[in-house]
Formats: C-alpha cells, sequence, structure tokens
C-alpha cells in the first residue's frame, strides 16, 4: 500500500514529523444506514476507515490476479518502506522533486472496471484515481514498515484491495516529539481477502499504517492501491 514518504525515525511511536494540515476533504455525506447498505463497516476507533469484504467473488479476484500478474510492468523487488515486490500504473510521484508526472503506462481495463464499482460505494462515489500501485507480499519475506502515505502529492482518498491472501494491518497515531505524557494508540485491522479497504480523514491523515512479517496470514498476498494525484 505504500508510496509514502513520510515515517517516524525519534523513538518509538512519536512522530518526529509534524502531519500538515489535512486538505479539503472530497468524501461525500453519508449515514451509516447507508453505509451498511452498500456491505460496508466503519472503524470505532479509526475515524474515516471503512472496510467493504467480499467485494470480489473468488471467480473475479482469479481473473484480477491473473491480469495483474501479466501486464507490463514486471515485478520487480523494492524496498521503499518495506520489502516486497511491486509495479505501478497511472501517473508517476517523484519524491525527491516533490513532483506528480504524466503516466508512462495507463490502468489495464479490468482496473478501470475495479474503479467503476468503487465508485457505487458511499466513501468513493466521488472518487476518480489515476494511478494504481501493486504489491505482493510473499510470508517470510516481505513486510511493510509504518509510514504515512504522502499527505501532500495524493488527495483525501486512499482504497486498498486485498488479494489472494489475509493480513492484519495495523495502525499508529503517533504522538508530538517530546511529549512524554502520552502514549501512541495502536489500532490491528484483519484484512481478509477480498476486502476493500478505504482510508479517509483521521485514518487517512494522521495514523501510520504497516505489516508486520508475523502479519501476514498466508504465504502470498497481492494489493492493490488506488490514489488520486493531480499532476504538478
Amino acid at each position: 500500500m505504500t508510496r509514502g514518504h513520510e515515517q517516524s525515525h525519534s523513538r518509538p511511536g512519536v512522530s518526529s514529523v509534524t502531519p500538515p494540515r489535512e486538505k479539503t476533504i472530497q468524501v461525500p455525506v453519508f449515514s451509516e444506514a447507508q453505509l451498511a447498505a452498500a456491505g460496508g463497516i466503519s472503524h470505532p476507533l479509526l475515524h474515516g476507515q471503512y472496510m467493504f469484504e467480499e467485494f470480489l467473488s473468488e471467480e473475479e479476484q482469479e481473473q484480477l490476479l491473473q491480469v495483474v500478474d501479466r501486464s507490463w510492468p514486471a515485478w520487480t523487488e523494492q524496498s521503499f518502506n518495506g520489502r516486497y515486490r511491486g509495479k505501478a500504473w497511472g501517473v508517476r510521484a517523484d519524491l525527491r522533486a516533490r513532483q506528480i508526472l504524466a503516466a508512462a503506462l495507463p490502468l489495464p481495463p479490468l482496473l478501470l472496471r475495479i474503479v467503476e464499482r468503487i465508485q457505487t460505494l458511499p466513501p468513493t462515489c466521488n472518487f476518480t484515481p489515476n494511478e494504481c500501485n501493486a504489491i505482493t507480499y510473499i510470508k517470510g519475506r516481505h513486510h511493510l514498515e509504518p509510514h504515512f502515505d504522502d499527505r501532500h502529492l495524493s488527495a483525501d482518498i486512499i482504497v486498498n484491495l486485498s488479494l489472494c491472501g489475509a493480513c492484519v494491518m495495523t495502525f499508529t497515531k503517533p504522538v508530538s516529539a517530546g511529549d512524554t505524557r502520552q502514549q501512541p494508540l495502536s489500532v490491528r485491522v484483519p484484512l481478509p481477502a477480498r476486502t476493500l479497504q478505504v482510508l479517509t480523514k483521521d485514518a487517512r491523515f494522521n495514523f501510520t499504517h504497516a505489516i508486520h512479517a508475523s502479519d501476514l496470514v498466508d504465504d502470498k498476498r497481492v494489493s492493490l492501491t488506488f490514489r488520486f494525484s493531480p499532476l504538478t
């Protein structure tokens, strides 16, 4: 789920980066009843986090895995915010220059159809992603380090789809540097295969997220993360 660049490097649970002011939130207003009618649930401790289990059928999952695996570019081993195999489509982030560059590879047609389904959900009816990152985790080899997804280059909504394997994602809300009176808030969220997770508001901007090596439940997990990042 990574393309973040902000990490905590002081003491555990204390952020050395001051969270920036949130952008104008584009998440539509909806009720818990509307969320439930769409098959979604909200987390009581993660404001702005929503989950939709069984977002895909098993047959749809298998078809999507084949498309992701066979579509160019090739998988490459990567070590940014962890260790995993990755590939990406859509606009490209130059984190050193703090720029979003035009797409070199468009999203495959099946991913565009997945986006259309995502847009039927209450939190994401206005979501128009222009990039998708795919990550493969192999149990015993890979993990995701605690980080914030970039809170300046990408917009207010992050959407993540878990495929072919489950994991537990750990969210941590750091305390301010120098403040020894508080403890970081840590929330562990199971993500079964075929679950769509939406991160907005507090869950998007103020919690780091991570997947510890011991929290990869199955031998293999594939993750698709959708974002909208305006060209700069």
